[in-house]
């Protein structure tokens, strides 16, 4: 996907399709450092969580794999179906739950279910999602979904921000906790 490309089917600016093209290309690396990890395969079926603009969606679009993104953010969504949607192996689910940065309508992400199937999924990323979800409760509830869709001997890829070294947080804009407070959760 080109910069017009971008450009052209995500109604962006000139810059935001610039900076779009930088964000796939890590998410390209990313998608390739994880088979290389044995993370996933063309038969795996994979589960995005937080797929924001397609970061990862990028990733796939060479592959077989099926490929779920899962975003709050209907306009975020609006984006990777805009750019991504001609793909038969990705998909776009929007998660109707709230966050105070992405959505502030739905229900308590705590008090939703992710719309896949129960151990239906090889592999379950999570890029900067609990980053994003505020308090332990809602970290909670994602990772005992995680667990409820993955398939026996599936794997999880997450990144979490940790106190120290940034400022101990449950805000939306900034999660952040203590190490050890994120392995009880493991």
């Amino acid at each position: 996907v080109t910069a017009d490309d971008i450009q052209r089917l995500a109604k962006v600016t000139p810059h935001r399709a610039q900076a779009l093209v930088e964000i796939f290309q890590s998410g390209r690396q990313l998608v390739a450092e994880l088979k290389e990890q044995g993370l996933w395969t063309d038969g795996s079926v994979v589960v995005d969580l937080g797929c924001g603009r397609g970061r990862l969606a990028a990733g796939w679009v060479d592959t077989k794999a099926p490929y779920l993104g899962i975003d709050v953010s209907v306009k975020r969504l609006h984006t990777c179906v805009s750019l991504f949607g001609n793909y038969p192996n990705l998909k776009f689910r929007h998660l109707y739950a709230f966050n105070g940065r992405y959505h502030r309508g739905g229900l308590p992400l705590r008090d939703g279910e992710l719309p896949v199937k129960s151990g239906s999924v090889d592999l379950v990323v999570a890029k900067s999602l609990f980053t994003h979800l505020g308090p332990l409760e809602d970290c909670r509830h994602y990772l005992q979904e995680i667990e409820r869709i993955l398939k026996p001997g599936g794997h999880v890829w997450m990144t979490w921000l940790t106190s120290p070294p940034h400022p101990q947080s449950s805000e939306c804009q900034a999660t952040a906790y203590p190490l050890k407070t994120i392995h009880s959760l493991l």
